[in-house]
């Protein structure tokens, strides 16, 4: 994983410890990004296969114009699809896009209940369990004639298992930007789905 930042001139003046603090930490959320996005779909030939990519994860795909009846079906199957394949666990947890979230949360329940799938008062839970919702989940998938499609994961995530190396290797650039120092920051990150039907 390549996690990349330029420091400008006048940081680097700073005297004191605050210009590499601000650095670590920098590096740091930009290689938990590049981790996060590659977990739920793989960007690149060189990243392990994401959640999205693993042909052994249960696919509940809808396609464009899908009834409102047919979407609550669809999370319903998504979230027993686990249980039905006998891999049900502990802690599970939905990831999509803030776009999908907000087309939820304008979906009713059925006509008459005021109810809607996605309750705005409780943006971190769906359906009872965890939600985490990120740019990372894609919102322009294709399958089949359908385009733009946007992911919606539920699964029991423990299932999912990551290896990292404590050895991180430094590459600092002074020249080649007018804008200050170029700092990057190579890792060594792998992960696996112990049980894909958990997903």
């Amino acid at each position: 994983i390549l996690a990349k930042t330029t420091s400008g001139w006048y940081l680097q003046a700073q005297a004191g410890p605050e210009a590499d603090r601000i650095l670590r930490l920098t590096l740091d959320r930009a290689r938990i990004n590049a981790i996060n996005a590659n977990l739920i779909k793989s960007i690149g030939a060189a990243a392990p296969t994401g959640v999205l990519d693993d042909a052994g994860v249960t696919d509940s795909s809808a396609t464009n114009g899908t009834a409102i009846a047919s979407i609550r079906a669809l999370i319903l199957t998504m979230m027993n699809a686990p249980a039905t394949n006998n891999a049900e666990g502990t802690v599970p947890a939905w990831i999509t896009a803030p776009t999908l979230r907000a087309r939820l949360m304008n979906v009713l329940v059925d006509a008459g209940s005021g109810q809607f799938e996605w309750n705005e008062n409780s943006l971190d839970m769906f359906k009872g369990h965890k939600a985490h919702v990120t740019t990372f989940a894609p919102i322009n998938l294709t399958k089949g004639s359908g385009t733009n499609l946007q992911a919606l994961i539920f699964g029991y995530w423990k299932e999912l298992h990551m290896a990292t190396w404590g050895v991180r290797e430094l590459i600092v650039d002074k020249a080649s930007s007018d804008l200050g120092t170029v700092t990057k920051e190579v890792s060594f990150v792998d992960w696996a789905i112990a049980n894909p039907l958990a997903f």
